[in-house]
C-alpha cells in the first residue's frame, strides 16, 4: 500500500495498489497539509496521519467502508503550543505509542 496527500485545502489520503496504480479508497485528511502517514506495525487495522500541528489515528476498515464516519471517528490531537507542523509521525514498535517530530 502507498499513501499520498496533496497540499491544499482538500488534502486527501489515498490508498492504492502501487503495481497497477488503482486507487482502492481515499478520504479527506482533516488537514490542509498531509505531511506523514504511517501504518501501525502491531495493529493491521490502524494508521496515523500528521500535518497542520495535529495527528489523527484512523481505522482502515471504517475508512474503506465509510470515509465520512472514519473522519468523524478518528482519534484526533491538536498541538496548540507547537510552533510548527508535525512533520513526521510513526508508531512505536509495539504499536502503543506515537512519536511525532
Amino acid at each position: 500500500d502507498t499513501y499520498g496527500g496533496k497540499e491544499d485545502a482538500s488534502a486527501v489520503i489515498c490508498v492504492y495498489d502501487w503495481r497497477s496504480g488503482k486507487i482502492w479508497w481515499k478520504l479527506g485528511a482533516g488537514a490542509h497539509t498531509v505531511l506523514s502517514v504511517h501504518h501501525n506495525p502491531a495493529n493491521p487495522n490502524q494508521f496515523v496521519q500528521c500535518g497542520d500541528r495535529s495527528i489523527r489515528i484512523w481505522n482502515y476498515a471504517t475508512a474503506r467502508e465509510d470515509p465520512e464516519a472514519a473522519y468523524n471517528n478518528a482519534a484526533f490531537t491538536k498541538f496548540t503550543n507547537k510552533p510548527t507542523p508535525a512533520n513526521s509521525v510513526v508508531f512505536t514498535e509495539d504499536g502503543l505509542g506515537i512519536i511525532v517530530a
